[in-house]
């Protein structure tokens, strides 16, 4: 049970990592894209 709410925790860690990073990428592609269309 304690390895079920570790590997839980780490994939939850792990999804707001990668949200985290998308968010990132997401910003520094429109900005990119502005600057491109602008």
């Amino acid at each position: 049970m304690i390895q079920v709410a570790k590997i839980n925790a780490y994939l939850l860690s792990g999804r707001l990592g990668l949200n985290r990073i998308n968010g990132f990428l997401l910003a520094c592609f429109q900005q990119e894209s502005t600057e491109i269309f602008a």
